[in-house]
């Protein structure tokens, strides 16, 4: 294999380093491992040697995190894919800030999928200011309502109380907005199924997540719809009938 894209991988334990670039490498992608360092200092350091495409880096580190690390990087010129163990909180300022992360223990198809998305973006000039969300996320007492969507110059900040609803197009997620056109985004619905509050979003269908604050009219017309303020109608699927209305009558947080 002749690599292409060049990786560090920053993680302070010894058997995630190992264990990870042995993974990298079943994967047969053109990706080489330039470097492993156990800690945010080296990393630093590794970041300005070697100027890598992709970096793996773990959250928890001592002295330093993976996130301070980054803010230490004045401009970032690689795509980060953070490596990290269950830690709900981090995970959900992670997607909120339209980044890439893998769960430990990691599985080989879900590395291959973010090293090739990675490997599409490493040209991407907003990573530094995803960073910057991701900071700020980190660094405040809660979540604020808002959703921050990628797009190819930089990012979007959008309020929840403007979506009405979102909707599936192959991998990619049309989110459809109170007073301006649809934005698209490369994240699937699955992944903002994953992020957006449950008590203000719920999936209807395989295709569609509904803002349960601009619910209007419910109907029965071949099965159960869901009509929203602005008018649009949509199925509701007959396994998520219970559940939908059981949030809606507020039953359920």
């Amino acid at each position: 294999m002749n690599a292409k894209y060049t990786c560090i991988i920053i993680d302070d334990e010894h058997h995630n380093r190992n264990a990870l670039a042995k993974k990298i490498e079943i994967t047969q992608l053109p990706l080489l491992i330039i470097s492993q360092c156990e800690s945010a200092e080296e990393g630093l350091k590794a970041i300005e040697d070697h100027k890598p495409d992709i970096v793996f880096l773990d959250i928890e580190m001592p002295m330093m995190s993976g996130i301070e690390m980054l803010k230490n990087i004045k401009r970032q010129s690689f795509q980060t894919i953070f490596t990290t163990a269950y830690n709900q909180y981090a995970i959900e300022a992670i997607n909120l800030a339209a980044l890439a992360y893998l769960l430990k223990p990691i599985s080989i198809e879900e590395l291959r999928n973010a090293i090739l998305k990675a490997m599409e973006k490493v040209d991407d000039l907003s990573q530094q200011k995803k960073i910057d969300v991701l900071y700020e996320l980190l660094h405040q007492n809660q979540l604020p309502q808002k959703l921050i969507i990628p797009l190819q110059n930089g990012v979007e900040i959008i309020d929840y109380n403007e979506i009405i609803y979102l909707a599936a197009e192959g991998n990619y997620t049309y989110i459809h907005l109170l007073d301006t056109k649809p934005v698209l985004s490369s994240k699937t619905l699955k992944e903002y199924e994953d992020t957006l509050p449950q008590s203000i979003f719920f999936r209807i269908h395989n295709s569609h997540i509904i803002n349960l604050r601009y619910v209007r009219k419910l109907t029965k017309e071949d099965g159960m719809q869901v009509e929203l303020k602005n008018g649009i109608k949509l199925d509701i699927a007959r396994r998520r009938k219970d559940e939908f209305w059981e949030r809606l009558l507020n039953k359920k947080s």
